[in-house]
């Protein structure tokens, strides 16, 4: 049986299990469903996950070798001449997510439209290295919270922006709740 999502007793408590996620203990091996927590029944209309994220760039085999040197990236399917979608395309996994990059010529300007991938705080140093040796152009970071990670910014060759990222959703959103609190002690 299906729960319709406009349903208000069940609108504000899911329960999301999906591939990697440990449940009771177990690891989830493939994506299962949403359920409703109270009465575990599968909720409709509710987004499931990223599918995946594509990127438009202007050399294909020159954004491949970046990937693979920067993110270890799997290279899983490669379209060779062949269109089966717009363009040249290839598909890689980075970090368990699906990313497609296909290849145009005509690349938009800067913006701060951004992929972040989470990395380890002891890994910051490494890839700091590793950017400057690509001659990758780093982005001044902007001003952070204490307690919200540490974020290294760049662009690769077709001006697309990536964060590498230290925190969690967890982390960011206390460190914003404990400066909420502070200003509102210091203001009462």
């Amino acid at each position: 049986m299906v729960v319709d999502r406009n349903n208000w007793k069940h609108r504000r408590v899911l329960l999301r299990l999906h591939s990697g996620m440990e449940h009771n203990g177990m690891r989830l091996v493939k994506i299962d469903k949403i359920l409703c927590q109270c009465c575990e029944k599968r909720m409709i209309g509710m987004i499931e996950s990223v599918s995946h994220i594509t990127f438009v760039v202007k050399d294909l085999e020159k954004t491949t070798a970046l990937y693979k040197e920067l993110f270890q990236a799997q290279e899983v399917y490669y379209s060779g001449n062949k269109t089966h979608s717009i363009s040249r395309e290839r598909f890689f996994i980075i970090g368990g997510q699906w990313i497609a990059v296909m290849e145009n010529s005509e690349i938009v300007n800067r913006t701060y439209h951004h992929v972040a991938f989470k990395i380890k705080e002891e890994d910051i140093d490494y890839y700091l290295d590793k950017i400057k040796a690509l001659r990758l152009e780093m982005k001044p970071p902007r001003p952070r919270i204490k307690g919200e990670g540490y974020s290294i910014y760049f662009y690769d060759y077709d001006n697309n922006l990536f964060e590498l990222h230290t925190g969690t959703l967890e982390e960011r959103l206390s460190a914003y709740r404990a400066v909420d609190q502070q200003e509102e002690e210091s203001s009462a």
